[in-house]
């Protein structure tokens, strides 16, 4: 047992207290989410308009939400080729809800017309694993397409209870105007004061609070100039979506904490816990049973011991030095134009032929060619270490200024791991290993020049022996 024991202490393998809590968080939460049930009020609550909602293809999701609908969508039409699925799935930016509903539209439209081309001569028996750790978003999608219908139906009896009520407002003389669009059919119950008691609709207010909070700010002033008070919190939580009064809360709590003045406070910079730390510690490590990360004090990032912060890449340094290093990569990827299988060579024919039977040059990458396409000096490149360099550097430089064009503000940004600087010098390393070695043919050159002037001295030396027995 003490064997034991001394071994996981020295490799450090023994269970930590933190690893169990985030092993723990990770397991619930996946569990939460995996078993969320449908409740109408609480739906609506988190989506006020889900129809516009899920339905609006322009909505930016993440690389995990992406995977989900990929396997969902291959779940749900076994029956359909995967070239078609892919097809679909990148004309709605691979969101869930409007390519099940375009391929349910288009299948039925295939069958009545009695068209086969798109399916499968037999369909995938085997249904494919979502990913494990689960994307909520996604599975309150999943409910909204279940429950859909009931979805629209509940909406609809909502909207002719309004017309209805708009309808017997404007009979009694009980409708109000909005003091921001002046719409001047609004009912009480669609109307919310300042902290002065100026009317506005409650989209108004909704529509100016999330800009403020996506401002980063926590201060929500009536919206007319005139008046300096303030909207209350309970007035912005029966308006803003769940989500985003949560959000305003925290940095609520976060102003308080930073106005109360503690001395040696120190907040997550990954959330709003916050504690009091001595000038000594250098390292931040959150409380927070839902964060506990550790973080840098001076530079607000992951921990990095024992580097300095000048000596770690930052987020925007990281996203740009692998965008160009995928694409260097890519560039020297040659793609099959009938299979799509990717590879590269180092030697060898410059004609490529594909396990599929496809051929290429691999040098100018043009598909169906003969080995006429290399007639006279055309593409009889044979050295490829320069030419996968020259399209290395031309694909870093290419892609740094695609990246800084996409991403105006990373333009200040100095790499300090940069591919352009790592492939120039590894060309330079290229390019003199090159010289040694013709160097190093020349002093054989030389070498063998000696010997052969050494050969002709030892010859005219037994000349001159000879010379010495004849005149004996």
């Amino acid at each position: 047992m003490k064997t034991v024991a001394m071994a996981m202490f020295e490799d450090k393998k023994y269970p930590k207290l933190k690893e169990r809590e985030e092993q723990e968080n990770k397991i619930s939460t996946r569990n939460r989410i995996k078993n969320l049930k449908f409740d109408m009020e609480e739906f609506m609550q988190k989506f006020p308009e889900p129809v516009k909602f899920f339905e609006d293809d322009n909505r930016k999701m993440n690389e995990n939400y992406s995977k989900h609908v990929d396997i969902q969508i291959r779940n749900d039409f076994p029956q359909l080729k995967g070239k078609y699925i892919k097809k679909i799935l990148d004309k709605h930016n691979h969101h869930y809800t409007t390519t099940r509903k375009d391929i349910q539209a288009d299948v039925a439209d295939a069958q009545l017309r009695n068209q086969r081309k798109k399916m499968k001569s037999k369909p995938r028996t085997k249904t494919v694993n979502l990913p494990e750790d689960p994307d909520e978003f996604f599975y309150y999608e999943i409910l909204y397409c279940e429950h859909e219908p009931l979805i629209k139906d509940h909406l609809e009896e909502k909207e002719r209870f309004l017309q209805l009520q708009r309808k017997q407002a404007k009979e009694n003389g009980e409708l109000f105007e909005c003091g921001c669009c002046f719409d001047d059919e609004c009912m009480f119950e669609e109307m919310s004061v300042c902290a002065e008691g100026h009317l506005f609709c409650k989209e108004c207010i909704r529509r100016s609070s999330e800009v403020i909070i996506g401002d980063g700010k926590t201060k929500f002033p009536c919206l007319l100039d005139s008046c300096t008070e303030e909207f209350p919190v309970s007035v912005l939580q029966q308006i803003l979506p769940t989500n985003m009064f949560s959000i305003l809360l925290r940095r609520l709590q976060e102003e308080e904490i930073k106005q109360a003045g503690i001395p040696d406070l120190v907040s997550c910079p990954f959330c709003s816990f916050a504690t009091i730390m001595s000038d000594e510690d250098k390292v931040f490590k959150c409380m927070n049973p839902e964060c506990l990360k550790e973080s840098c004090r001076l530079c607000k990032e992951p921990n990095h011991v024992p580097y300095r912060c000048d000596e770690v890449e930052k987020q925007g340094e990281t996203n740009m030095r692998t965008f160009i290093e995928n694409k260097l990569t890519e560039a020297m990827l040659r793609t099959c134009h009938e299979c799509g299988k990717r590879f590269m060579k180092e030697v060898g024919c410059n004609m490529m032929t594909c396990v599929c039977g496809a051929h290429m040059c691999y040098v100018c990458r043009e598909p169906g060619i003969g080995y006429d396409h290399f007639s006279g000096d055309n593409c009889n490149e044979d050295s490829m270490k320069k030419l996968h360099l020259k399209e290395m550097k031309e694909a870093a430089v290419a892609a740094k200024e695609k990246y800084l064009h996409d991403h105006p503000e990373c333009a200040e940004i100095d790499l300090k791991f940069d591919p352009i600087k790592l492939v120039e010098e590894f060309a330079a390393a290229q390019e003199e290993d090159e010289d040694e070695e013709y160097d190093e043919d020349d002093d054989d050159d030389d070498d063998d020049d000696d010997d052969d002037d050494d050969d002709d001295d030892d010859d005219d030396d037994d000349d001159d022996d000879d010379m010495d027995d004849y005149e004996r």
